[in-house]
């Protein structure tokens, strides 16, 4: 037995497995029940124990036969907690074994325990004893490799760079030889890894390959270019990225260095490179300061993978790869970032998930598949589903809490090396998992209750020490409860946390946990009646959660005129009926309620879906059929030049076709380059197109493509400027991808331009956030684009009005191309514009320089034409009018379709030339052509437009139309004849169907003349062309027989009247009647005098005046012309023979 002062002043007197508490004042004695589960104990407890500290925690002994100690500690308030746990700890680290079977100390009982026996004072230390030491403390390391079991090789950054050491033996450290290379400046030596392969210790130096033998013999092997970094592949052969950012490989066997290749150029890995791990699928991945490199050897693809596909932060300083294949990414400033390659999906695991430190420098898996995490604050356990289970510092026997980069490091015996810059940090897990808890159950006990005792009637406390309860009953008027509890461990009692919360049991998880901080005591006055199950859970220091909860089910009962029967019995008979009623009404009518809205909103959301789908369908449907057609357009167009050239040459093979084979060369070009455009834009949206990036002077490249675009301007009559404030500019570009972007906006710029105007193509730098750009403009004077078009410009096969013109040709592809290679090379496009004053499309690029240098700024030997016709105007190669021939007005705006067709035609009519629907629609109405061959697609106003206002207009409604376009289509040749057109023909066209053509077209219009040259009017016609055209002819005989009798009534006064030109009148009457104005005017008079002289009321020279002749004896002359008989000549044949 013992007996001992309790912290209270009470006389505790322990006996085998309980303590008899006496009270001094009362005399009185309580048992209290202090060993844990002794009803299972069934062996003979001696040499009972009880020590005491300065705080007045008592702690218990029990050494049983054997020698298994038990232990039970109380505090000054008189709690238990399982004290078995450190005893346990205490004997496995410490060197003597019998420590507990002497006297036992401790000022706290929580970090030293103190012991007595025969050989002296014990000190046991309840940190991480044995499970943390360090090494090298002096020394900064990086690289950690074994060298053999328990002794390691260290690259250090403060001595001999490369040492041996046992820190198992307590032996010195040894150099194992100056490292063979000086490293770079930049990059020192210490930076490289070491790895062991083939029973070879490898590391890098400056430009050299090292290996060291187990003889301690170092081997060069020169790579030529400095690295840090490098994985083994194979067993001969390794990875590694140079200096110059490429992706190399290093066979050992013949010691040749080749680069790593991607369509022909060298792969390129941006950004200092961290690490390289082999994965699973032949997959290297190289970590960067500028993202995650994925290199698929298998393929040869490199892909890069960093904001835009979501990583917090690129900058990665260390990784590992788990057995599913995830990589956990450690990064500079975004903590943890857990990548899945198949789903893309990352996790992030930072200070807000329990990270000690967002810098993340090291990652090893411990036998048991956890995660050690070293940082710039200590090292972190980190379960394989990203849970941060704890933290240790420096009071956990660290050396320092900053860990350095490239140095990490799991033994053969499965022991973790960190280093830092204290020396290198050798963790035990199992022990270190052990003495957190992490291996066993943290438990929490209910010690005290205090609660009203029916039987006794007064409160009583109490201990039930480590036993759950039973159902607790409370009666009515005494509702309240207060509890005791603690948890089993026994460090940093300050630091324990508890919480709990109250729960009905048929309502499980429906309240909230309500935080007690670290007071192990709950009072809860006031209960309210029935039956509830309080949870209580603690953490211990280091924020390890109990896994169960203490449970206590309490029942609170209630006044008995307050309980629901009270109630029920009271209200039974009036309730009953009246609740079923009303409860079947309200049941019902929220049932239809509810049916109805459901029914009314999902009406509602089927139609809003299908109105969607009905307006997406419409939408995709319309830009498809655009695309198709202008696809067709601008693949026709060349195609029909080429055609028609390739026939010119073989036709005439004695003649020298240098014209043609430009013409054929420069369409082909045009073809080449929309295929181009097409093909890129669809390797965009798969992801295949890859920059090729070089460095050099881009502003030289860039005054090389606007100079190809100078012969384009001046046949337009547009200045075009390049304008910039810089000398000189290198950086990182891609030449074609660069050319596509300008050579795309310089010509939309030109084409809608109008003569006289400006293009102006401007580069400067400006920055932002510490980041350079380079800004391109393409300014120009056009027509500009209305603001309703601007958010869609960029969108695939979307074509904008410029101005009020209509679409210019085009497939809608060059802008969506220009956005998607500027989206490629980090950059963005934008477009501002005002109708009638211009455009600005702006283009910014990130400035880089990471891309090998072009020592020779060689400029490429040929750059891509640009893709508007250009060469001699064929106004000026136009043949001089000859005489007897048709006329034919030619509307395209394709020069190189305007001169093979003028080719074609220009031995068989006399050849204007109109560029637009507008010019071709003034000049048919300046000077009425014989007949006009149009196309459709056109700027300013297309054919089709142009062919219905001609039709609609009496100066050129007789005027055959022949539309000509790529528009094959029968829809397309319908909606043409429908504006008038008299002919359609499709590009490419045969000549000599082309030829035939017109030739009836004259032919119709020949019969036409048939139809009013006897200047009677024609029996009425079906067909509206004629209809139109009688219209005219009964307007015309009107106007001159209401000024017949004025002699000065002639061409140019019809003309006026009718609102035609002098030229128009003449063209439209010849066309009509084969006759001159003044001839046609000349005869309506001669036919009004047939009649006058038939009625014989009036001489010959009266009838001369009422119809306009001022001279009686011209007017014979003209009669006898016209009719072949003179005046009296014809009024005596008439019935009456009277003069």
């Amino acid at each position: 037995m013992n007996l001992i002062k309790g912290p209270q002043g009470q006389v505790l007197l322990a006996a085998k497995d309980r303590v008899y508490q006496i009270d001094p004042k009362t005399k009185k004695a309580s048992l209290r029940w202090v060993f844990p589960h002794a009803a299972d104990h069934d062996s003979y407890i001696f040499n009972y124990r009880i020590e005491r500290d300065n705080a007045g925690n008592l702690l218990f002994l029990f050494p049983d036969d054997r020698n298994h100690y038990t232990g039970v500690l109380m505090d000054a308030a008189g709690h238990l907690y399982d004290y078995s746990p450190v005893l346990k700890q205490t004997i496995d680290v410490s060197p003597f074994p019998d420590l507990l079977h002497n006297n036992v100390w401790s000022s706290d009982f929580r970090r030293n325990l103190y012991a007595f026996q025969q050989g002296g004072l014990i000190v046991a230390d309840l940190q991480f004893y044995g499970s943390i030491s360090t090494f090298l403390e002096d020394n900064p390391t990086r690289g950690i490799a074994e060298w053999e079991p328990d002794t390691y090789l260290v690259r250090s950054e403060s001595r001999d760079n490369l040492i041996t050491a046992n820190p198992f033996k307590n032996s010195t450290a040894e150099s194992l030889g100056a490292p063979v290379g000086l490293g770079h400046p930049l990059h020192p030596i210490a930076h490289s890894s070491i790895l062991a392969k083939n029973g070879y210790w490898w590391y890098s130096s400056g430009n050299d390959l090292v290996r060291v033998d187990s003889n301690k013999v170092h081997t060069t092997m020169h790579i030529g270019s400095f690295f840090t970094k490098f994985a083994f592949l194979e067993k001969q052969v390794l990875a590694l990225v140079t200096e110059k950012n490429q992706l190399c490989f290093f066979d050992l066997a013949t010691q040749k260095l080749s680069s790593a290749m991607e369509n022909g150029r060298p792969v390129v890995i941006r950004g200092d490179v961290n690490e390289l791990l082999l994965g699973k699928g032949n997959i290297l991945w190289i970590a960067t300061l500028q993202g995650l490199w994925k290199s698929d050897l298998k393929t040869g693809v490199t892909t890069q993978i960093g904001h835009r596909e979501g990583l917090r932060d690129e900058r990665i300083m260390c990784m590992y790869e788990n057995g599913k294949g995830k990589l956990w990414l450690g990064t500079y400033t975004g903590g943890l970032q857990v990548y899945d390659p198949g789903t893309g999906s990352i996790q992030v695991i930072d200070r807000e998930n329990g990270l000690s430190n967002n810098t993340v420098v090291g990652i090893l898996r411990d036998d048991d598949g956890m995660l050690w995490v070293s940082t710039f604050n200590g090292v972190n356990l980190v379960s394989a589903q990203g849970e941060v289970l704890a933290h240790l510092d420096e009071k956990d026997g660290l050396s320092t809490n900053e860990f350095n980069r490239y140095s990490f490091f799991k033994d053969s015996k499965g022991r973790l090396l960190f280093g830092s810059v204290k020396g290198v940090n050798i963790l035990d897990p199992a022990a270190i998992k052990r003495q957190l808890g992490l291996s066993g159950e943290l438990r929490i006990y209910l010690t005290s209750i205090t609660r009203y005792d029916n039987q006794k009637g007064a409160d009583s406390t109490q201990y039930y020490g480590f036993e759950q309860l039973g159902m607790l009953h409370l009666p009515a008027a005494q509702r309240y409860l207060n509890l005791s509890f603690a948890l089993s461990s026994f460090v940093r009692l300050e630091d324990q946390t508890f919480a709990y919360k109250i729960e009905q049991p048929d309502h499980p998880n429906s309240a909230e946990w309500i935080f007690l901080e670290n007071n192990s005591q709950l009072y809860l006055p006031n209960l309210p009646p029935g039956t509830y199950n309080i949870f209580i859970r603690g953490s211990d220091h280091r924020g390890n959660r109990t896994p169960t909860p203490l449970v206590i089910k309490i029942h609170v009962a209630e006044f008995f005129y307050k309980t629901w029967w009270f109630y029920v019995l009271c209200a039974l008979p009036l309730l009953l009926g009246a609740y079923f009623w009303i409860r079947h009404l309200q049941t019902e009518r929220e049932r239809l309620e509810t049916e109805v809205t459901a029914r009314t909103q999902q009406i509602q959301r089927d139609k809003a879906l299908i109105e969607k789908q009905a307006q997406d369908l419409q939408e995709l449907d319309q830009l498809k059929s655009s695309f198709f057609t202008n696809i067709s357009h601008e693949f026709r167009t060349p195609l029909t030049v080429i055609s028609g050239m390739s026939d010119i040459i073989l036709k005439n093979p004695g003649k020298q076709p240098d014209q043609e084979i430009k013409i054929i060369r420069r369409n082909s070009l045009v073809l080449l380059d929309l295929v181009k455009q097409i093909l890129d834009l669809k390797k965009l949206e798969t992801g295949k197109l890859q920059l090729q990036l070089t460095q050099g002077d881009i502003l030289t490249y860039l005054r090389y493509i606007a100079e190809s675009f100078t012969s384009l301007a001046g046949s337009k009559n547009v200045r075009l400027d390049f304008r910039t404030a810089l000398e000189k500019l290198l950086m990182d570009y891609d030449p074609e991808k660069i050319r596509q972007i300008v050579s795309n906006l310089l010509s939309n710029a030109l084409k809608f331009t109008p003569e006289g105007g400006a293009v102006t193509l401007t580069a400067e730098t400006e920055t932002e956030s510490q980041e350079i750009f380079l800004v391109l403009q393409v300014r120009d004077t056009g027509s500009g684009i209305a603001q309703k078009d601007l958010p869609h410009v960029f969108n695939l096969f979307y074509q904008a009005r410029h101005g009020n013109a209509y679409p210019a040709p085009g497939t809608g592809v060059g802008l969506a191309l220009v956005q998607e290679l500027t989206r490629l090379m980090r950059g963005n496009v934008s477009v501002s514009s005002q109708l009638e004053k211009g455009s600005v499309f702006t283009v910014r690029l990130p400035v880089t320089r990471n891309a090998p240098l072009d020592p020779a700024g060689a400029l490429p030997e040929r750059l891509t034409e640009p893709t508007l016709d250009t060469g001699a105007d064929p106004l000026e190669i136009l043949p001089a009018s000859r005489e007897g021939l048709p006329s034919l007005l030619i509307v395209e705006d394709n020069r190189d379709i305007v001169r093979y067709l003028v080719g074609c035609l220009e031995q068989q009519f006399n050849i204007a030339i109109a560029y637009d629907g507008q010019e071709g629609m003034e000049k048919a109405f300046e000077q009425p052509p014989d007949i006009i061959l149009s196309d459709v697609m056109m700027p300013r106003k297309d054919g089709l437009e142009m062919c219905r206002m001609l039709k609609q207009d009496e100066r050129t409604s007789h005027v055959p139309i022949v539309l000509l376009t790529a528009k094959a289509d029968a829809d397309s040749r319908i909606t043409g004849l429908r504006r008038g057109a008299d002919a359609y023909l499709a590009k490419p066209f045969n000549r000599e169907e082309l030829l035939v053509s017109l030739q009836q077209l004259i032919e119709i219009r020949r019969r036409l003349q048939d139809r009013y040259r006897n200047l009677e009017m024609p029996a009425p016609s079906d067909d509206p062309i004629l209809q139109q055209e009688d219209a005219f002819m009964q307007k015309l005989r009107m106007l001159i027989e209401q000024n017949i009798e004025d002699a000065r009534f002639g061409a140019p006064e019809l003309g006026q009247v009718l609102g035609m030109s002098r030229s128009g009148l003449y063209a439209k009457l010849k066309a009509l009647t084969d006759r001159t104005p003044a001839l046609f005017i000349r005869s309506i008079r001669l036919q009004r005098s047939k009649e006058l002289l038939l009625q014989k009321e009036m001489n010959i020279s009266e009838v001369a005046y009422a119809v306009g002749f001022d001279d009686p004896a011209y007017f014979s002359r003209c009669f006898s012309e016209e009719f072949g008989l003179s005046p009296s000549q014809y009024r005596d044949s008439g019935p009456s023979g009277v003069i």
